[in-house]
């Protein structure tokens, strides 16, 4: 979303990766181009690119994976889901772990190690 008095684009980077990744899984599905899925303009209309193509996949795939790229690939950001919440649509009975707090003086790359102490 551009903000119309800034040259700077607003946006949630995280929704924004949901949308990469979600054009990334309809390529390797469909096995088609996504030319133009994350355009609105006179040559590109994303959203019904993306519409278009998300009835092909439904053909050749279950219907809840065809959604979760449905929505995967939500042209507006605050239609989209994080992953956070796309977890909770692909495992809804599976319980998400707790943050862990690593001790003080723990180095990053060791961070892992002592999360399972």
């Amino acid at each position: 979303m551009v903000d119309g008095n800034s040259r700077f684009a607003k946006h949630n980077i995280y929704k924004s990766d949901v949308f990469s990744v979600g054009l990334l899984f309809f390529q390797l599905a469909a096995m088609d181009d996504v030319t133009g899925f994350n355009q609105k303009s006179q040559e590109y209309d994303g959203e019904k690119l993306v519409a278009a193509g998300v009835t092909r996949l439904k053909t050749r795939y279950a219907g809840s994976f065809s959604d979760v790229i449905a929505q995967m690939l939500q042209f507006r950001e605050g239609d989209r889901p994080s992953f956070i919440e796309l977890s909770r649509i692909i495992m809804p009975h599976h319980q998400l772990p707790e943050p862990v707090i690593c001790p003080k003086g723990v180095p990053g790359e060791l961070q892992p190690l002592a999360m399972t102490m």
